[in-house]
């Protein structure tokens, strides 16, 4: 369908700068005020679902029922990573001993537990250079580095760069 030639004015105009284009195909009508409003009534609806969703699953409502034991590990490694999690810690939430835990770790990934939470911390430092304003000490806070120099260096050894000079190789255009 076409969008008609007026949106009613209880919906927010989206500005597309994008080309539209010239043709037309036949048989395909314009759509009407009535259509537009149920439209964007069960736009509206689902973006209201989905934020339920994302809270149920921020709030850990719904995680443990849906996932198997070695996806809950995982979830909560990268769910967590930021905030100094532990392995004991860890395994005390998934109720198995952190020997257990770190052994299920290993045999997931083949990293050790500390391994890959500077690796999750890393590969969200470097989205956050790629595509935030962030200066480096705010983002290196946000991956749960204490210091702006630990960050520095994990990250160098990393991806073989400093932080900065990965921002100006990746920017997001």
């Amino acid at each position: 369908r076409y969008a008609p030639d007026s949106i009613p004015d209880s919906i927010p105009l989206y500005k597309d700068t994008a080309p539209k284009l010239k043709m037309r195909f036949r048989n395909v009508k314009k759509t009407n005020e009535d259509e537009v409003l149920l439209v964007m009534e069960g736009l509206r609806q689902l973006a209201s679902r989905l934020v339920l969703w994302v809270d149920s699953m921020h709030s850990g409502q719904n995680w443990r029922t849906s996932m198997k034991r070695d996806e809950q590990i995982l979830f909560l490694i990268k769910r967590r990573c930021r905030d100094n999690i532990t392995l004991p810690s860890l395994a005390s939430e998934l109720h198995l001993s952190p020997s257990r835990t770190a052994h299920i770790v290993k045999e997931l990934t083949g990293k050790n537990f500390k391994t890959l939470v500077t690796e999750y911390r890393l590969d969200h430092g470097a989205k956050l250079l790629r595509y935030s304003g962030e200066n480096v000490a705010q983002i290196a806070d946000s991956c749960g580095y204490d210091n702006v120099s630990n960050f520095h260096k994990a990250f160098r050894k990393k991806f073989k760069t400093t932080p900065l000079k990965y921002r100006r190789q990746n920017a997001h255009d």
